[in-house]
Order: structure tokens, then C-alpha cells, then sequence
């Protein structure tokens, strides 16, 4: 009579296919990313290497879509009749798509006045590293131009129930910091004292607690132009502020506002990101004050967008 596997047996046997799934299946995926990756790599390789190729000899950079037979001009320097894919992954099927913008749907983005042509996948769709590993280069274009960089440009805070004025930590100002040493940030209701607010329901004092500086830094494409917009507003008088970037002898000052207390000034202009730049600190400081060093210098609806 032959003798059966006991319950411990099999539990050990379970245990030992587990334990070897457990090590093999995490090098099998790692490496199927590996391969994908180096998959798109290659035809970025191939590919731009042809639409460089083209442009020497035509002056131009060539049209590239997505259907079949569409490369005959292209055919002279890249042998296939269409773009190759990139590779399927969880809800993405395989896609050749040219995107003017980039999105995360996979195919391709192809900025046709620079010749730049880039794998069109959004951060760690193959890998989980950053998009820099899977693009092979951050792309300088396109930029949003309704993207705002600025966050709560308006100083708009949530949970706190401010009818006329108030001293707040600054890390209940969404966006915002300061470099006072009681590290808070003074905001006026809108409609205190005859003063309404240009956005939202909250502005900033900037010498609420003594002469004060509010900054942002916020993430940067090198080459981009930073078009910034604020608005200023003296309180007893003509009260002087500065809107500035960098600190030090890197700082460069945008604008010295300068206004009364009968309306809001609004200024604006613009900035071109430096090579290697990918943070930019945009600082917004008091300079004088007729009401004395901790009255004056209001400010609100704080905007940054950029453009190509």
C-alpha cells in the first residue's frame, strides 16, 4: 500500500514553492522593465538620429505621425514605414501615437521645431524612477502656459475663522514661508478696515510683526520665461516693497512697488530660467513702510506661469 504525503510534508513543499516564486519573480519583472527600457532607448537612438540626419541634409526637421506609410520622405534615413511602439504596460496598450504635448499614455512626444523627439511615458511607468531614466533627458518644451506655478496665490488658508486680522504660523499658509524668527505671516481679512482683497478672501501684511520677507521655490525648467504678476498696496502711506529672486550676490530684483493706500498696484514681467536651474526662490520683501516698521506693505494675488 502505497503511503500519501502527510499534512506536514505538503505544508513544506507549499512553502519551498513559495519561498522559490518569492525570489524568482521579482528578477523576472526587473528584468522585463530592463528590457522595455532598453527597448526604448534603442529606437530613441535610432530615431533621432535619422531626424538629425534629415535636418542636415533638408534644413528642416521632418513630419512625423502615426499611421502607416507616413515616413516616405523620412525613408531615405530610417528604413521602417511607420514609428515603432513603445511597449505595452497595465492599462497602456502599444502606441506610436505622436503627442505635441507630453501626456502618459505612452507613443511619443515630437517637438517638430527643435527636432526633439522623446518617449512619451509619465514618471516610473516602466521602472518607478524618475522621469529623467525613462525620457533620456528632460524635454525644454512644451510648458503649460496655464500651468501657475505659484501655490495659494492668493494666501487663502482653511479651518481658521479670521473677521479682521490675525498673526498665523506661516506653515498654515499653504505655499508660503517666511523669514521672520516668530516664523509668522500677518493676514487681513478682506474688507478690514475699508481694504478689499484683489483675490480670494485673505491678503498679507508684510510688516504686520516688524519688517518681514514671504518666499516660494518652486521647480523650474532651465530656458523657460517666468511671467510673475503681484499686487502691492500701502497702508498709511506710500509703503515700498521689492519682489526678488535668488539671495546674495545671485539676487536679482524684478520690481521695487511702490504705492499708496487709495488702490492696489499691480506689476508684473518676466524671467528667463538660468542653464542648470531646476528650483527658483521668488522672494517678496519690505523695504520701508510710512506706518512704521511693523504697519504697512500689503500684498496678494501672487502669480507665476511660464512659456516657451
Amino acid at each position: 500500500m502505497k503511503k500519501g504525503f502527510t499534512i506536514i510534508e505538503l505544508i513544506i513543499v507549499i512553502s519551498i514553492i513559495s519561498l522559490l516564486a518569492a525570489i524568482t519573480l521579482p528578477r523576472y519583472t526587473d528584468a522585463t522593465s530592463e528590457a522595455k527600457v532598453a527597448n526604448v532607448r534603442s529606437n530613441l537612438a535610432n530615431l533621432r538620429t535619422a531626424i538629425e540626419m534629415y535636418n542636415v541634409k533638408n534644413e528642416s526637421y521632418p513630419e512625423l505621425k502615426d499611421k502607416e506609410d507616413n515616413l516616405e520622405d523620412f525613408s531615405e534615413f530610417y528604413s521602417k514605414s511607420k514609428l515603432p511602439e513603445t511597449p505595452p504596460h497595465e492599462n497602456l496598450t502599444e502606441n506610436n501615437t505622436i503627442y505635441e504635448k507630453r501626456t502618459d499614455a505612452g507613443g511619443w512626444l515630437y517637438l517638430k521645431e527643435k527636432g526633439e523627439l522623446y518617449a512619451n511615458l509619465s514618471n516610473g511607468i516602466y521602472t518607478g524612477d524618475t522621469v529623467n531614466e525613462i525620457w533620456d533627458g528632460e524635454p525644454t518644451s512644451p510648458v503649460d502656459p496655464t500651468k501657475e506655478y505659484a501655490v495659494n496665490p492668493g494666501f487663502e488658508v482653511s479651518g481658521l475663522n479670521i473677521s479682521t486680522w490675525r498673526s498665523v504660523d506661516a506653515n498654515l499658509i499653504e505655499g508660503w514661508e517666511t523669514t521672520y524668527p516668530d516664523n509668522r505671516i500677518e493676514l487681513w481679512k478682506s474688507g478690514f478696515q475699508g481694504v478689499e482683497a484683489v483675490d480670494g478672501d485673505y491678503f498679507v501684511e508684510l510688516n504686520g510683526n516688524g519688517p518681514s520677507t514671504i518666499y516660494q521655490e518652486i521647480e523650474t525648467i532651465p530656458g523657460t520665461t517666468l511671467t510673475w504678476s503681484i499686487s502691492h498696496r500701502g497702508r498709511s502711506g506710500e509703503d515700498i516693497a521689492e519682489i526678488y529672486i535668488g539671495s546674495g550676490e545671485n539676487r536679482v530684483v524684478l520690481e521695487t512697488m511702490k504705492d499708496g493706500n487709495s488702490q492696489w498696484g499691480t506689476y508684473t514681467g518676466t524671467y528667463v530660467v538660468p542653464e542648470g536651474q531646476t528650483s527658483t526662490k521668488i522672494s517678496i520683501a519690505a523695504v520701508s513702510s510710512v506706518g512704521g516698521s511693523s504697519v504697512g506693505n500689503f500684498i496678494d494675488n501672487f502669480s507665476v506661469k511660464a512659456s516657451n
